[in-house]
């Protein structure tokens, strides 16, 4: 049985960045794919994350998950973000409000891609 690597994580489709009183708003919309998880991770410089809001895309209805916790882990230059339910692959929506980022830089690079 040939053993490969098992291919996960997420692809960005579209991307949106807006300013609202103090935060910045990131609204991106991409697909994810690979393993079930409870989490989303973003690479990258540590981005003070106020809130989330993921959103899925099922047949026939949106389904909205609640975040537990967001977790910054320096040595790994990541942010987590944790869901209390498992995110299967699919076409998804994340909302991000983050304080005080004047230069996110690449959207591409917070999943771990390449532009």
């Amino acid at each position: 049985m040939d053993q490969t690597k098992r291919r996960s994580g997420f692809e960005i489709t579209a991307s949106e960045l807006s300013a609202e009183a103090g935060t910045q708003v990131l609204k991106i919309s991409g697909k994810r794919f690979g393993q079930p998880t409870k989490r989303f991770t973003l690479h990258g410089p540590k981005l003070d994350v106020v809130s989330v809001k993921i959103t899925h895309a099922n047949k026939n209805k949106l389904v909205e998950y609640q975040v537990d916790r967001i977790n910054y882990l320096p040595t790994r230059g990541q942010t987590r973000i944790h869901c209390s339910s498992l995110l299967y692959p699919g076409n998804y929506e994340l909302v991000l409000k983050i304080k005080g980022a004047d230069d996110i830089g690449s959207v591409d690079k917070l999943f771990g891609q390449e532009p």
